[in-house]
């Protein structure tokens, strides 16, 4: 089963993903998906909206220090930022992104709220069971794990 996975991301990393300069999105803890699995990108503050999907290619795990040897061109940080957030990690993980595609019109944050009450933007990432944009109306499915075993 095809798993979405809700990454809440720093407009200035969402806005390197959109426009394809970054291709790998860090994190410090490795998410449960595979190939094939959809990345849903909510952009935070200010922006505090779904504006994006992408196709998991990959999850990549090295050290810090290999991560940014192998992949510094894709990774859209500064090397100090990066050394920064992985200042106290031994493994840095890579989430490898193809197929990024912009949403017609951004899914704010209170029209989320409207359909799921309880929802609140991740720290770092949330799994759904579905997600589909609407093209021609405002509308959108998101659909959370029940049995909780994915919810994060």
């Amino acid at each position: 089963m095809k798993k979405y996975l809700l990454l809440s991301v720093k407009q200035q990393y969402t806005e390197q993903i959109l426009q394809g300069r970054k291709t790998i999105e860090l994190r410090k803890s490795k998410p449960s998906v595979s190939s094939g699995d959809v990345i849903i990108i909510y952009c935070t503050s200010p922006v505090k909206a779904i504006v994006g999907t992408a196709t998991i290619e990959d999850v990549i795990t090295h050290t810090p220090s290999e991560m940014w040897e192998l992949h510094s061109q894709k990774l859209g940080i500064t090397k100090r930022a990066f050394f920064e957030y992985y200042e106290n990690s031994d493994k840095a993980i890579g989430i490898v992104m193809s197929h990024v595609a912009t949403l017609p019109e951004q899914i704010q944050l209170s029209s989320i709220k409207q359909r799921i009450p309880t929802f609140s933007p991740p720290q770092t990432y949330r799994y759904f069971m579905k997600f589909v944009p609407a093209v021609k109306f405002k509308g959108f499915t998101l659909e959370p794990f029940r049995d909780g075993v994915l919810a994060r």
